[in-house]
């Protein structure tokens, strides 16, 4: 009478676990950085939103229905009275921009917020706003957690900077047309 074995071999077992260990090792990453794209993404769709909603409060506020119409943009009363900040003077790694700012701010989530005095001459003012969505925290990229918005004389964003190479703002867009 024969014999049967039942169950595997230790070399199939071992070369099993190998296959399993090498296919997770070149996935894990892949799926940890579409994770903080997202986070990125929704940290700056949050923020857009935040300013988006309180430009035009700004606005009736000051009696004016565009930047021409208010005596003077104060970039720190906006920034203060409507976005309500937890911390001035927020630790810009761009040293280039936190020099020409007016008004550097930590809002409640986290992000960082450079307003500019507004710029230009009627008809086209506009405000350079500076948003790192998160912070002191990495990567500190333009495109990644890191953009510049500009307030329009209509109170409008102008968010035509984004490119589909900019990470967080594609995100926005592409989870923004499935919803």
């Amino acid at each position: 009478m024969k014999m049967f074995k039942k169950g595997f071999t230790l070399a199939e077992v071992l070369i099993t676990l190998t296959i399993i260990g090498i296919v997770a090792a070149t996935t894990l990453p892949s799926l940890n950085s579409n994770v903080n794209d997202r986070a990125l993404a929704t940290q700056a769709r949050k923020t857009y939103n935040t300013l988006n909603n309180a430009i035009p409060i700004y606005l009736e506020n000051n009696g004016a229905e565009d930047l021409n119409g208010l005596a003077s943009f104060s970039a720190t009363a906006f920034v203060e009275g409507y976005l309500k900040p937890i911390s001035k003077e927020a630790s810009f790694t761009n040293n280039t921009v936190s020099a020409t700012c007016t008004a550097r701010y930590t809002l409640n989530d986290g992000s960082e917020i450079c307003v500019d005095s507004s710029t230009g001459t009627a008809p086209n003012l506009y405000v350079p706003v500076y948003v790192d969505t998160n912070g002191i925290k990495g990567p500190n990229k333009y495109g990644k957690d890191f953009f510049k918005l500009n307030i329009l004389n209509d109170g409008t964003i102008d968010d035509a900077m984004f490119t589909a190479k900019d990470t967080a703002l594609a995100v926005t867009a592409d989870s923004t047309k499935s919803q």
